[in-house]
């Protein structure tokens, strides 16, 4: 499992960029993935499932930054993750039906908090 952090700013693209790789909350390798850093304004055309310039969606494995971000911006952040991404299962996850009482074992669903320091955080 682990957590997945994303670094959702009102600052531009390309500091913002800068500090998620200084951080270590994008990978430089990852950098130039499409969906890895996108603009506040997109994400919410995603998530109301309008057209986009990019063409592709976003994956919450690679998205890594989310830029010119408002608060309305971070809230649907906090939506879309918690609806598209509700847990990872692993080979490792104790599936299927269990022992004598057949009970189903069900994967585990993602929490999804945020941390800031501004009036306009979440």
């Amino acid at each position: 499992m682990g957590i997945k952090v994303i670094l959702a700013t009102g600052i531009n693209e390309a500091d913002a960029r800068d500090i998620a790789i200084e951080t270590g909350i994008l990978k430089p390798e990852h950098a130039k993935i499409c969906g890895a850093v996108i603009e506040g304004a997109d994400l919410r055309k995603i998530y109301n499932g309008r057209e986009t310039n990019f063409g592709f969606d976003i994956t919450p494995e690679y998205l890594s930054v989310v830029y010119r971000a408002t608060a309305e911006d971070r809230s649907t952040l906090v939506d879309y993750l918690a609806k598209v991404h509700p847990g990872r299962i692993t080979a490792n996850m104790p599936l299927g039906l269990g022992g004598d009482d057949k009970l189903m074992m069900q994967p585990p669903v993602a929490t999804v908090g945020v941390i800031g320091s501004g009036d306009n955080d979440v």
